[in-house]
């Protein structure tokens, strides 16, 4: 794929209150979290992918050890939520593939923060490309509907910005590996400047998304693109079903495409032998009386193919995802 030169931020909303009252200074949780990103960066200055992919392993199986805590509580709602399903891995195969999974990530993040034209090997299915193509021709923009994998992210960035999209993400004021005041300062203003390379951040308020959303609405009526975290955890947000357990759904993707009438896609990967990629652009058809419900049901059938298909991009560490049949409402406020 082609590289094209960094992209500025756009301008989002003025900062709200609420956010930082309430945000520690610090945590114990940013010191595993800073050791980690700075061997990944480190290893992404001195290692080829190969040995880059034995180092990941390595660390994956010294964090298990390491940190016993969170090999069970992956392990424990993997088996609450994934159960004996068939054809998933066990529970303790899982939970070395995840953490093997998170290092490959840092260190795919690190080499493009260090090296933009690095690219790995990206494959990506032509016929979402030619969807998408069709649908900005009749005037349509566009809107990516990620679905909650490891590795996505950035992914879905890379790949956009070597398509020649006008990309532009929904991005939360504090995003990043860290909730505190120092994590935000030191890692996650890293995480900015890594995906501002690649595509345009429309900062998300905590109090009210409508900022937000009306700049996304903009850009989508210019023709541009629009990426969508799938799970979220606001009064909008509902519960579907999940194997044996539900997501919270995010439904900021559907209601900002019927709403400005855009083409609707969701965003898949797929990590094959060798660090190879896969990502797949889906189409998502919509009846626009029709609601955003439907298309949130289906998200999640796509979301569980998509785990079955790799199931160490899925994540049991999120907070979204839970055992139990799923509710009736909005998610209560520990999600």
């Amino acid at each position: 794929m082609a590289t094209e030169t960094a992209r500025p931020e756009t301008r989002a909303a003025a900062p709200l209150p609420g956010d930082e009252e309430h945000q520690p200074f610090a945590a114990l949780s940013d010191i595993p979290a800073a050791g980690a990103e700075a061997v990944a960066a480190l290893a992404a200055r001195l290692t080829t992918p190969a040995a880059g992919e034995r180092l990941n392993r390595w660390l994956a199986r010294t964090t298990l050890r390491l940190q016993p805590g969170k090999r069970r509580r992956a392990m424990e709602t993997y088996r609450a939520i994934i159960g004996d399903a068939p054809g998933m891995p066990a529970p303790e195969t899982y939970a070395e593939d995840l953490l093997t999974v998170h290092f490959s990530q840092q260190l795919a993040t690190n080499r493009l923060g260090h090296d933009p034209a690095w690219r790995p090997e990206i494959t990506v299915a032509p016929e979402g490309v030619a969807a998408m193509a069709s649908a900005q021709a009749r005037g349509q923009g566009c809107v990516w509907w990620w679905l909650p994998q490891e590795h996505l992210e950035w992914l879905g960035r890379v790949v956009a910005h070597d398509l020649g999209l006008d990309y532009h993400h929904i991005s939360h004021r504090l995003h990043g590996p860290s909730p505190t005041k120092l994590g935000v300062a030191l890692l996650n203003r890293r995480t900015w400047a890594m995906e501002g390379r690649f595509s345009r951040r429309i900062v998300l308020g905590r109090e009210s998304a409508r900022p937000a959303l009306a700049e996304a609405r903009r850009v989508l009526e210019a023709g541009g693109v629009v990426g969508f975290r799938g799970l979220g955890r606001g009064r909008s947000a509902r519960a579907y079903p999940f194997f044996g357990g539900h997501i919270w759904v995010a439904m900021g993707a559907p209601v900002t495409a019927i709403r400005a009438g855009a083409a609707l896609f969701t965003i898949a990967a797929r990590v094959e032998p060798g660090e190879r990629f896969h990502v797949e652009i889906r189409p998502m058809a919509y009846d626009p009386e029709a609601g955003p419900e439907p298309l949130a049901a289906e998200f999640a059938r796509r979301h569980e193919a998509a785990t079955r298909a790799c199931p160490a991009l899925w994540s049991a560490l999120r907070r979204q995802c839970r055992p139990g049949p799923p509710p009736e409402g909005p998610p209560p406020p520990t999600v």
